[in-house]
């Protein structure tokens, strides 16, 4: 699936599995949500508080169901060239465990056959990628990550370029500390 150059830093084994699991999750949580809106609406306006909470829980809920359900349906992933923009990490749910992110600005590869290659603007994208993998790219670093495309979940990355070293100038050392 990769091009082959550079270094892997993360695959995974089956990479369908955690799209499945995130539609068998979204998908009977969205049909609840919208169900418990719909009822919600038809009960106005005694129901505004739970109109109002139902709406931004159905509206995240049937998001990510859409998003699954387009990348199980659609044609499979996608391989894109991406630089490195931010990294960061945050704790899970209950703070149990870390997620590392990784925001990059992709460009897709794959060009279709007897067609001229078309520049495509960089598209920013958010993946959530192993703590080990994290711990090897720094910002400006060049990746090719083969991706859902709806979902963005990482089939594998695969470091191309590191990022130019970029020296700091040195500040000179204070006198006292000199001597």
């Amino acid at each position: 699936m990769t091009s082959g150059q550079g270094r892997v830093l993360e695959e995974r084994d089956n990479p369908r599995f955690a799209v499945i699991r995130r539609a068998v999750i979204y998908v009977p949580a969205a049909i609840v949500l919208t169900g418990l809106l719909v009822m919600a609406l038809l009960n106005l306006p005694g129901s505004i508080i739970a109109v109002i909470l139902l709406s931004l829980g159905a509206l995240a809920v049937n998001v990510e169901a859409y998003q699954s359900v387009a990348d199980l349906l659609g044609s499979g992933p996608v391989t894109s060239a991406a630089t490195v923009e931010r990294k960061w990490k945050k704790s899970r749910l209950l703070f149990v465990g870390r997620i590392h992110y990784l925001m990059v600005s992709a460009r897709p590869m794959a060009v279709s056959e007897g067609q001229a290659e078309t520049p495509v603007p960089p598209k920013a994208r958010l993946f959530e990628i192993k703590a080990a993998t994290a711990e090897l790219l720094e910002p400006g670093d060049e990746v090719e990550v083969v991706h859902w495309p709806h979902t963005n979940a990482v089939v594998s990355m695969t470091l191309v370029q590191r990022a130019v070293e970029r020296s700091l100038p040195r500040r000179p050392l204070p006198e006292a500390e000199a001597e």
